[in-house]
């Protein structure tokens, strides 16, 4: 978080914090620099499609401590685990475990 919150003081300064689209698009621009870095020097469309389509446990930024980003060239959807949490006062608090999606 606070590397997040110093990207914001840096570059959207007038940002609204309570706005999650903003966090949203500093995850997916993370996990998509990690994508292009895993290419090396072939850039090609296709080797980006190939690192994009085997994410093997990524841990993007912002996400809860234990959620990866997995991917297959079968199933493009990265996120299969959960964690409830509940807000306690001033913070969330987690409830239980992490869950997996079947």
């Amino acid at each position: 978080m606070k590397q997040y919150m110093a990207f914001l003081d840096r570059y959207v300064p007038n940002a609204d914090r309570a706005d999650d689209l903003y966090a949203i698009g500093y995850t997916a621009a993370a996990t998509a620099a990690h994508v292009i870095s895993q290419c090396g020097d072939q850039l090609t469309r296709a080797n980006i499609l190939h690192q994009a389509t085997n994410l093997k446990n990524f841990a993007a930024p912002l996400l809860i401590p234990g959620i990866t980003l997995n991917t297959t060239p079968s199933d493009y959807v990265p996120i299969k685990q959960f964690q409830l949490m509940r807000f306690k006062g001033e913070a969330y608090e987690k409830v239980g475990e992490l869950l997996t999606a079947a």
